[in-house]
């Protein structure tokens, strides 16, 4: 019987993560850069947690790991970008309720 590895377990969270952020996403009627960013580094979040998974389980060789990586850190790094280049920018349309939850 296999066993889940702490590995394992981050890396299904980070999934269940991702998901539930780009329902949010789809979901919501208002939509800004910093959710968009928010969901590129919950991503890039998720490709680190898989690749520590990889290295745990051997799966791949260097070049799949290096893959992984970068596909990571480009993620989370474009995120951060989003987040701070648009954080001080007004996040909605002023046509909207300020008790309008977005959904």
């Amino acid at each position: 019987m296999a066993t889940m590895t702490p590995a394992s377990l981050l890396a299904l969270f980070c999934a269940i993560m991702s998901l539930l952020a780009a329902g949010r996403l789809v979901l919501t009627q208002r939509r800004d850069h910093v959710d968009v960013g928010t969901l590129l580094v919950v991503i890039g979040i998720t490709f680190m947690s898989v690749l520590w998974l990889a290295i745990v389980r051997s799966w791949s060789g260097v070049a799949g790991w290096f893959a992984l990586a970068s596909i990571g850190v480009g993620l989370i790094a474009i995120g951060l970008g989003q987040i701070v280049r648009y954080w001080n920018e007004p996040r909605y349309d002023s046509r909207h309720r300020p008790d309008d939850n977005g959904l």
